[in-house]
């Protein structure tokens, strides 16, 4: 009985965080008073260089667009922050809320339509992968490993 009322519980919170941004908040193109986003020529795709200021480091990143009120990144947020704690020296791994001012350039640069969503960009600044949904803290690990994350990087 009790896994009936998680898992409808669960369900509820995925389906509520899934919801589409109202218009108002849907990127319009760039006016003659609104500068364009640096960065907007160029689709975020696999493959496609990620916006500095976080490039440069020379660390692949794992990207974590989260939103305030959203149940499945309240309960990925620990996950992350351990993992952060363990791999921190290899991998640069940031949390970014779109709710929060400036952060809603850089959803709109990666594709972000769903929350929660993860982005692994290499050492490059190129997109290697994305994770829309809930990920537990091993399918990230696999994930980081996959792509050579949590190798170190020979000088």
């Amino acid at each position: 009985m009790t896994r009936i009322i998680t898992t409808t519980i669960l369900a509820f919170a995925l389906l509520s965080c899934a919801e589409q941004p109202p218009a108002e908040n849907i990127a319009q193109p760039p006016t003659a008073e609104q500068p364009p986003v640096p960065g907007d020529e160029q689709p975020a795709d696999a493959g496609s260089p990620a916006p500095s200021p976080t490039v440069g480091s020379g660390k692949p990143m794992l990207l974590e667009f989260t939103r305030d009120h959203c149940m499945p990144c309240v309960i990925m947020a620990p996950w992350v922050t351990e993992l952060r704690k363990q791999h921190g020296e290899l991998i640069d791994i940031n949390e970014i809320n779109i709710d929060r001012t400036g952060n809603k350039e850089l959803g709109i640069y990666f594709k972000v339509a769903k929350i929660p969503t993860q982005v692994y960009v290499d050492r490059g600044g190129r997109v290697v992968s994305r994770h829309v949904g809930i990920a537990t803290k091993a399918q990230m690990e696999a994930m980081m490993r996959k792509h050579g994350f949590l190798k170190k990087k020979k000088d």
